[in-house]
């Protein structure tokens, strides 16, 4: 083994050197393409780029049009109008081709007789003047001709000379050098790269913040629309029970002249009569007296006075929750009336509507001419003496079934009545269709939800937290149900039965789902305070959110006693308001 501060090495000369290996860098960088840094030589050709002039390889243009509906220069990111089978076709730089074969040739040469620096031989500090010429592999140490022959003899020894090795060597690290410095370039182009998506998400920001103060100023019309609606009905109102008041006041004080005149008439007459004639007259003058109710009138008036006092407006709820969350807004397009107590309704995508009316034990269907529904057919069920609960479309068929409490009674598309099919429940309320036609039936008295097939064979079985008096499917996975007595929401995962959401709104009638919102509509009004029931006149339909159960808006109110409620397949939501059908425009 040779220890280094024995050798004499001559100084290495450098004139110059780091000024030409920047310029052979700088002519590389020129020759290679700026997406994959390969040479401009085949089959790496370079293509001249159409609108900014810069130059790809052809290989790079390839997959780069591939993979993307339009490609886009590294150089300058202009979009490149060109499709994967044009890019042989654009213009090949043939100079920058020329000039990258002369340099991969000149780095061939270069690299296949690699200069070494001038130096002069290690001399051997063991033996005098020996030259070291050779280079042990396995002991990593110099030797001369006489340390081969003494220590570095061996079959386990492997020598090259120095010359050799330090080329190889030289070659090694020059290999590496170029692979970091391809990795720096690499490097460069991907910090380019996150500079232009900096700038991206900065622009996406700023335009996410525009949108946010759209979307608060729609939502501030919205309010200014309702706010002006609910000042109409207060002046309305007002007005209602000013007049009241005034009728109550002209007729008061009425009373009041005609007692005042009758006093006045008796107190005359027992100043000028004499005792023997007044006697005579006692009894018929305390009649008179006695009929003036003045009294009755003035607490009669002021009942009615508190009662005014107790006005309270419909509710007019918008919250500003999340930006997402569309907001509905409903128009009257028409009225359906005649009924005796409308329960459910129905549409099918062909344009037709189905109301269950439950009072007159019968189905009506309805078809659209030019935009207004028109009365089609009457389902009469007075042959079985059963009330329909709700209904439902069977497609393409257009086959109509018809829920009555135990029972599924089955119609054709023209009503000719076909067969009825006991589901094995208590009492059904509510029937709704999977995508995949399995029948789900609500039964209030076994709170349970019965799964059919579409045989109307029972499947299953599904314990429900509320009461499902009304129920709405929820993407073929959940299910929304409400109870009008306990005034309780519930949503339910049908596979596993757990509740997921329970919202409290008492007097709750109807449920469906908005899918265009991911809301909840819900149909309630003011309760009677016995379970069930609401005051006629109170009916509201408010917007819920479907994941927190946040209420978003109050759509519709006045209503007389909605009941069910559907959203047809072309938009339109059909409310069964006892007496009436009314059918709405959601925007």
């Amino acid at each position: 083994m040779y220890h280094q501060n024995s050798l004499r090495v001559s100084p290495r000369s450098e004139p110059n050197k780091m000024a030409t290996e920047s310029f052979v860098q700088a002519v590389e960088d020129e020759v290679s393409c700026p997406i994959c840094l390969e040479l401009f030589v085949d089959p790496n050709t370079p293509k001249i780029l159409p609108e900014c002039g810069h130059v790809c390889c052809e290989v790079c243009l390839k997959k780069m049009i591939a993979s993307k509906s339009e490609g886009t220069c590294p150089e300058c990111h202009k979009v490149l109008p060109i499709q994967k089978s044009g890019v042989a076709s654009l213009p090949t730089n043939f100079r920058l081709r020329n000039l990258a074969e002369k340099h991969q040739q000149l780095a061939f040469q270069s690299s296949s007789s690699m200069p070494t620096p001038t130096e002069k031989a290690a001399i051997c500090a063991i033996h005098e003047g020996e030259k070291m010429h050779y280079f042990c592999t396995s002991c990593n140490a110099l030797a001369c001709q006489a340390c081969l022959i003494l220590k570095h003899n061996g079959t386990e020894h492997s020598i090259e000379g120095v010359k050799e090795k330090s080329s190889e060597q030289r070659r090694q690290i020059q290999h590496t050098l170029a692979e970091k410095k391809s990795d720096i370039k690499q490097a460069a182009v991907t910090i380019q790269d996150l500079s232009i998506l900096e700038t991206e998400v900065k622009n996406h920001a700023e335009e996410d913040k525009r949108q946010v103060d759209r979307c608060i100023e729609s939502l501030i019309y919205e309010l200014r629309l309702q706010s002006k609606d609910l000042k109409n009905q207060l002046d309305e109102a007002c007005d209602q029970e000013l007049k009241n008041i005034q009728e109550k006041r002209s007729k008061l004080e009425d009373t009041v002249r005609s007692a005042e005149q009758s006093i006045q008439e008796t107190e005359q007459i027992l100043e000028d009569t004499a005792d023997f004639e007044y006697v005579t007259r006692h009894n018929s003058l305390i009649n008179d007296v006695n009929k003036l109710d003045i009294k009755h009138n003035t607490v009669e008036l002021e009942a009615t006075l508190c009662s005014m006092a107790k006005f309270v407006p419909n509710n007019v709820h918008i919250k500003v929750g999340s930006i997402s969350c569309k907001v509905r807004r409903t128009k009257l397009i028409q009225t359906l009336d005649g009924f005796v107590g409308a329960r459910n309704v129905a549409g099918s995508p062909s344009g037709s509507l189905a109301v269950c009316d439950f009072g007159g034990k019968e189905v009506l269907t309805y078809q659209q001419v030019n935009g207004v529904y028109e009365q089609a057919m009457c389902l009469s069920l007075e042959h079985s003496n059963k009330k329909p609960v709700d209904v439902h479309f069977i497609e393409p068929t257009g086959t109509l079934q018809v829920a009555t409490g135990s029972t599924i009674e089955t119609f054709t598309h023209d009503g000719t009545y076909t067969n009825s099919t006991q589901m094995g429940c208590k009492d059904v309320s509510s029937i709704a269709m999977t995508s995949d036609s399995r029948i789900l039936a609500s039964d209030h008295v076994g709170d349970i939800i019965m799964e059919l097939d579409k045989g109307s064979n029972k499947i299953r079985e599904i314990k429900t937290p509320i009461k499902p008096y009304y129920m709405t499917l929820i993407h073929d996975t959940h299910i929304a149900m409400s109870d009008g007595r306990s005034g309780k929401v519930s949503v339910m995962n049908i596979e596993s039965g757990q509740e997921t959401l329970r919202i409290d709104i008492p007097g709750v009638r109807a449920v469906c789902y908005d899918e265009l919102t991911d809301c909840l509509l819900i149909a309630s009004g003011e309760s009677t305070g016995k379970p069930g029931q609401m005051k006629i006149n109170t009916g509201t339909i408010e917007q819920y959110n479907c994941t927190t159960g946040e209420l978003v808006a109050c759509i519709e109110n006045g209503l007389f006693s909605p009941h069910g409620m559907k959203i047809t397949p072309d938009g339109h939501l059909v409310v069964a308001d006892k007496k009436t059908v009314k059918i709405y425009e959601l925007l």
